[in-house]
């Protein structure tokens, strides 16, 4: 299975949405999605209210079609694991970003499945 971002980039950083479209560049160009199911990351409307994170993107949650559930203390191993990330943010950036997601008591990421139409058209 690949984790990635889709073609929104998550809060649309030019980092996040270029990982996305090189991952997916490879999948259709190898043919591996048949072999390895490809999620994007996404979040829904209300989490993006709770996180107060204005270029947060996000998704009717009718279009996600996976999920996976974590625990108050795998939420608070993430926090722990977010502030190694020292020459990315700086520590008020990275307080503000532990604080935002503590509003979002869900516990829940959400994905959905790219999926590639095998169906073959003729060309007239």
């Amino acid at each position: 299975m690949i984790v990635t971002f889709g073609p929104d980039g998550d809060t649309g950083h030019p980092d996040h949405r270029i990982v996305g479209d090189v991952v997916t560049e490879l999948i259709l160009r190898e043919a591996w999605y048949g072999r390895y199911p490809v999620y994007y990351l996404g979040w829904t409307k209300e989490q993006a209210a709770k996180f107060g994170i204005e270029e947060l993107n996000y998704l009717d949650k009718r279009y996600f079609n996976a999920e996976v559930r974590f625990s108050a203390e795998d939420k608070e191993k993430y926090f722990r694991a977010i502030r190694c990330h020292e020459s990315q943010n700086l520590p008020q950036e990275v307080e503000e970003w532990v604080a935002a997601e503590r509003k979002d008591t869900t516990n829940v990421l959400y994905f959905r499945r790219f999926v590639v139409d095998m169906v073959k058209r003729s060309v007239l």
